[in-house]
């Protein structure tokens, strides 16, 4: 279904950011404090020298897209921000994993 209508989703996507922006500010605030209070970190060069390295979504294999951070085990499932636990992702394979962990999504 997603596939077959993604510019109508992407409308919807866009009127529900514009018509709810303390709801998107809540979610934001939230997900700033799981990163804050979740152990490990990683830096930029970490994050950029990751994703030169695999350079495609680890989950779809898909290239030539941008690629977002993702958890392989969700902070909100106890995983850690350190760069171990980070894979590049394109939106949609990231979008659809939500919180499962890289396996459960597999």
């Amino acid at each position: 279904y997603r596939l077959d209508h993604k510019d109508e989703l992407a409308i919807k996507a866009k009127v529900y950011l514009k018509a709810n922006p303390d709801k998107i500010k809540q979610w934001a605030a939230t997900r700033k404090s799981r990163e804050q209070s979740a152990e490990g970190s990683h830096t930029p060069a970490e994050w950029n020298a990751k994703l030169t390295r695999i350079g495609r979504c680890y989950y779809c294999g898909e290239a030539g897209m941008r690629l977002e951070r993702d958890h392989m085990i969700p902070l909100v499932r106890g995983g850690t921000n350190d760069i171990s636990n980070i894979v590049p992702s394109c939106r949609s394979c990231n979008r659809r994993k939500h919180i499962k962990t890289a396996r459960e999504f597999a």
